[in-house]
């Protein structure tokens, strides 16, 4: 692969040129960098990237090769729009807050125990310094509040010093959900559905750009069928063997798709 679809990172330390890299900061940078592009990709497309250089000397250079030639897009994409994004100031919509927690991660040593770390792909130069560190931590918006829903399982139900909280643990999405109630609920709705599945409706709280909800305040709990126990398609096959008036199934979709058309 030709070099210049290689990330070159140099990463210079505070103190000077004779200044060792802390290896911290250096797995850090790597890590954080890592997950920032990865999590940039829109698509399901797997990425890695490869190690193919690295210089011991200071400032401390590494070279890493995408993989593939998605690899090379999914670089190439996040490298463009972090690019616009320092110029501009404005964070590119397709990104999500995962790349921009894994940005702040990668600069928050810069400034103190770094002082820049600098990136080159495809004759692009990104220069992560103090200026670019405030950007990033600027971009973060306000929580967002909205009502709605969400279901799990309820456990750990916390009343120590009025404290009414519990954790829900969801099917897909965050490991767990924290979740307030009010005392007089407690008897009549959280108690009943304890270890059950649940929805929860209520002011469900997003942080900036999150797609799953953090926090919920919780008006209304629904004890739900634990998922195990939902009827499988094996279960359900053939139940309503008349659905279709007589009607061959083939004919049947058919005639469906021709009233659609």
């Amino acid at each position: 692969m030709s070099q210049s679809k290689r990330i070159r990172l140099t990463i210079k330390p505070a103190g000077g040129p004779d200044q060792n890299l802390n290896a911290g900061d250096f797995v850090n940078q790597l890590s954080s960098l890592y997950r920032a592009i990865k999590a940039s990709a829109t698509g399901q497309e797997r990425f890695d990237l490869l190690v193919v250089g690295l210089s011991l000397d200071s400032p401390a250079t590494v070279e890493l090769e995408p993989v593939g030639e998605a690899g090379v897009a999914i670089v190439e994409n996040f490298v463009s729009r972090v690019d616009e994004y320092f110029h501009t100031g404005d964070a590119p919509k397709e990104f999500g807050r995962d790349v921009f927690t894994a940005l702040s991660d990668f600069s928050n040593p810069i400034g103190k125990s770094i002082s820049r770390s600098l990136l080159v792909f495809d004759g692009k130069e990104i220069c992560f310094d103090a200026k670019t560190h405030n950007t990033i931590e600027k971009t973060f918006g306000p929580d967002e509040v909205t009502s709605g829903s969400v279901d799990g399982m309820l456990e750990m139900v916390n009343v120590h010093k009025d404290k009414n909280t519990f954790r829900l643990y969801p099917v897909v999405g965050p490991n767990n959900i924290a979740c307030k109630f009010e005392k007089k609920d407690l008897e009549n709705k959280i108690s009943p559905a304890l270890g059950k599945y649940v929805q929860v409706t209520g002011d469900l709280k997003y942080k900036w750009r999150d797609k799953f909800p953090f926090e919920v305040f919780v008006k209304e709990i629904e004890v739900l069928p634990n998922i195990e126990d939902q009827p499988k398609f094996a279960d359900i096959l053939g139940m309503a063997p008349d659905a279709t008036g007589g009607v061959s199934s083939d004919k049947f979709v058919g005639k469906l798709r021709s009233e659609w058309a």
